[in-house]
């Protein structure tokens, strides 16, 4: 219902723009046709699966066995236990296979996929052949169907679970030939878009290429191109929810040391709170990896991962610079932590704002003549290829450092141009600073 009342909604925006803006006609003209051939595309060839297994007839797997390398624990899930034997077989088929559908669920994990592989038998095939490698979602979602292409009948199958012993999954169903749901995605059909449309802007006829970047109304544009830009990192921000949501737990740990180190500095000291292990102050080699695991495990104790020891204490060897820009004003004005997806987002929109503004600068003063499609152009490759977008697709603690200093490099740079046409001692003096605080980001 959604994807239909959002195509409807789409077609008659884009349908009142073309009837009634006569200056850009014939932009709504294609945005119009466009999206009107990608509905086409969505409810056919998109869905190409959903039509070639309409005259599929699924059956369930029977007859499976479970290797050595599983163990059945007992409570209806099951842990992998040996690589080398690490399947579950499925016998006496004795039907061509075009599909497979594994529907696995991971229990007591953050994990949300499991690696799989299919060995099969078939017409050309008395031995066992495979499939490469790979991740399947093992949640509360429906399961996956896997396309086989397989010659004849197959008489056996093998589904095979590359997972650690720590990992209990259970089996909810292992079928064949099972249809595929027809399935319309609004946001596959927006990618398509946004890339026709970038093509069709920045064609060579187009007419951004007439207009210079030292022209009045070009500023316009390039503020219309950064909020494109800004929308484009905020959507890839919002697509990782296990890092917006910051549910680490006990588990991870290290993952809130940025805010540790807050807590630490606001008492006064360098050191975490967290105090280590007896077991491990106790080692005579602390720094020896495997005895330091050994003896973890056999005293059934932990420590703190990804931080440094030192004489009894815990350090957070990341830079300083995170913590005095974003999380200790807010813990005092707060009493409560700031999320560092939080100050992942706020970097974003600083070091964007710091680009443009940088870029275009640096375009005006040394190549005047340069035209608004090329600096346009120049500009969406050169931010989104300087590590900006994975980044935005993994705000975490180790992504923040790295970010906030590419954010004081621009505004650094930003400053320095600016003294170098003021002379101006302040400009120097800033810039300076800002490039040294690079080296307290990490």
């Amino acid at each position: 219902m959604f994807f239909i009342l959002s195509n409807i909604l789409i077609l008659v925006v884009l349908t009142f723009f073309f009837m009634k803006n006569k200056k850009f006609k014939k932009l709504f003209k294609f945005m119009l046709y466009t999206w009107l051939i990608l509905l086409g595309l969505e409810l056919t060839v998109f869905n190409f699966r959903f039509y070639e297994s309409r005259f599929f007839k699924e059956f369930e797997a029977k007859n499976i066995t479970i290797k050595e390398g599983i163990q059945d624990n007992g409570d209806g899930t099951y842990s992998v236990i040996n690589e080398n034997m690490n399947a579950f077989e499925i016998t006496n088929i004795y039907k061509h296979l075009d599909n497979i559908y594994i529907d696995f669920d991971l229990v007591d994990t953050e994990e949300e996929t499991l690696n799989i592989a299919i060995g099969y038998t078939d017409a050309a095939n008395r031995r066992y052949s495979y499939t490469q490698k790979r991740n399947i979602l093992a949640t509360d979602a429906p399961g996956e169907n896997i396309r086989l292409y397989l010659a004849g009948k197959s008489s056996r199958i093998k589904v095979y679970v590359n997972a650690g012993p720590d990992l209990k999954f259970k089996i909810n169903k292992i079928s064949f030939n099972r249809p595929y749901e027809f399935n319309v995605s609004l946001i596959r059909m927006s990618i398509f878009y946004l890339v026709i449309m970038i093509i069709y802007i920045f064609r060579p006829k187009s007419s951004l290429y007439k207009i210079k970047l030292s022209d009045k109304n070009a500023l316009n544009y390039v503020k219309g191109a950064f909020i494109i830009q800004l929308a484009l990192f905020a959507g890839i921000f919002s697509l990782n929810k296990y890092f917006l949501n910051e549910d680490f737990n006990d588990k991870s740990p290290q993952r809130n040391q940025y805010q540790m180190l807050t807590e630490a500095l606001v008492d006064g000291q360098v050191y975490l709170k967290e105090k280590p292990s007896d077991i491990l102050m106790e080692l005579k080699n602390p720094y020896d990896r495997k005895a330091r695991k050994a003896a973890m495990e056999e005293n059934n104790s932990e420590y703190l991962w990804d931080v440094a020891y030192y004489k009894g204490k815990y350090y957070v060897y990341f830079g300083v610079m995170p913590v005095l820009t974003y999380y200790m004003p807010y813990y005092l004005l707060t009493g409560t932590h700031i999320k560092t997806s939080s100050c992942i987002f706020i970097t974003m929109v600083i070091t964007l704002i710091g680009l443009f503004f940088l870029l275009r600068k640096i375009t005006l003063k040394w190549f005047k003549n340069t035209s608004l499609g090329i600096f346009l152009l120049l500009t969406f490759m050169f931010i989104n290829g300087c590590g900006i977008m994975s980044i935005m697709g993994r705000p975490d603690h180790y992504s923040l450092p790295i970010f906030m200093g590419i954010m004081f490099c621009v505004y650094g740079l930003i400053c320095w141009l600016k003294a170098s046409e003021t002379n101006k001692l302040r400009y120097f003096a800033l810039g300076s600073l800002f490039m040294a605080c690079i080296s307290a980001c990490r």
